[in-house]
């Protein structure tokens, strides 16, 4: 989904069902892409175990060389350089087409990035702030239909979301900080928004 190729067919494909494809539109998460090539390490470590696979299980292993660089060639790294992945779509469609929600901020308030997104869809609004509840045991937000919805009728994330991230040395974060930095810098200008990720003491 990531490739020019895939933005071009998807622009093929509107025009195929006769949809004008200055209409679609696109939402885009982001997060810290430090943390979720962290995340993307995990989710392969567990594709691995259910298809009998063997690849390295430190984060470290996956994403430093043996001499010392940052391996950009491997999905966990490359998928996380936004920048270059959405100058790329923006070949294909215009920029307006793009809807943009902070990850890190919707963990933490998803009222508010959802709104954000009904308006840069043009959409009615729906969302209430009582939609969201905190759910301690899973350590996220869920939604309720109703104020008084019971526990057991709230909708919650997958369970493999929210999983404790493993032991990352510092000297492979600052590396990682690093490499990524000046992805970062790009997509702040392109689009005129600052996540503040270099500040960021998630990890």
């Amino acid at each position: 989904i990531l490739s020019l190729k895939a933005a071009t067919r998807l622009k093929q494909a509107a025009i195929d069902v006769e949809v004008e494809p200055s209409l679609l539109k696109f939402v885009v998460i982001v997060r810290n892409p430090v943390v979720r090539s962290v995340s993307d390490h995990m989710e392969l470590l567990l594709w691995a175990k259910y298809n009998n696979r063997s690849i390295p299980r430190l984060y470290q292993s996956q994403v430093i060389d043996e001499h010392g660089k940052v391996k950009d060639s491997v999905k966990i790294v490359n998928s996380s350089c936004y920048a270059y992945h959405i100058n790329r779509w923006m070949e294909v469609f215009n920029k307006s087409q793009f809807c943009f929600v902070d990850g890190d901020r919707f963990i933490q308030n998803p009222y508010t990035e959802l709104k954000k997104l009904e308006r840069c869809l043009g959409l009615f609004p729906f969302f209430i702030e009582s939609h969201f509840v905190y759910n301690k045991q899973r350590g996220f937000y869920c939604f309720r239909d109703s104020p008084t919805a019971e526990a057991n009728q709230q909708i919650c994330m997958n369970k493999s979301k929210g999983r404790t991230h493993p032991y990352v040395s510092n000297s492979v974060l600052i590396k990682m900080k690093e490499y990524f930095k000046p992805w970062n810098m790009k997509l702040y200008d392109m689009l005129g928004k600052d996540f503040n990720w270099e500040s960021s003491d998630e990890y």
